[in-house]
């Protein structure tokens, strides 16, 4: 059995005056789409602004209790020399100091970090600077934030002396890392 399907289309006649009327319809309707739009992207800033603002706090807010661990805040009496205490603070227990310094420096580079992650999540298209840089150096300077947590889990790392380079953007492979920790 030989089945045929005929479709009749009627195409209605678009007059001047009902161009005119879809015209203004769809006018309408892109303005308020990119009303939406605009309101959505306001949205997502304020969202990525009140996490970055939330993270800088806390980032702070370590640095500032690890420094007055080390050295109490009632310390600083009216009058007092201010160097001699930080100096007596310090002499009296090292290793401490050695910790607060890496922890401090821990912070200080989450920080650097968030800053760096929002200014290149913010532009529609980052810039990536690609330049060669000294393996070892970028290793060095990766590990760095993470010693403290290495020298607390007794995790000990060789690190061989190396001329070898490699072309990267290094500010993207350093906030990867620190992002990566959070």
């Amino acid at each position: 059995m030989d089945s045929t399907f005929i479709l009749l289309v009627m195409t209605p006649i678009v007059t001047n005056k009902i161009f005119g009327h879809y015209f203004k319809a769809f006018a309408m309707l892109s303005k308020l789409i990119i009303q939406n739009i605009e309101i959505t992207k306001s949205k997502e800033r304020a969202k990525k602004t009140r996490r970055l603002k939330h993270n800088l706090i806390n980032h702070n807010t370590n640095i500032l209790q690890e420094l007055y661990k080390l050295i109490p805040q009632d310390s600083f009496k009216a009058g007092s020399n201010h160097i001699d205490v930080i100096q007596n603070g310090i002499s009296k227990d090292h290793k401490k100091s050695a910790f607060t310094y890496l922890k401090v420096l821990k912070s200080s580079n989450l920080m650097k970090a968030e800053f760096d992650v929002y200014e290149m999540l913010d532009k529609d298209n980052p810039d990536l600077n690609f330049y060669e840089h000294k393996l070892h150096k970028v290793i060095i300077l990766t590990l760095n934030p993470f010693w403290l947590d290495l020298v607390e889990n007794k995790v000990n790392i060789e690190i061989q002396a190396s001329m070898e380079k490699v072309n990267i953007d290094y500010k993207t492979i350093s906030c990867g890392t620190l992002a990566s920790i959070r």
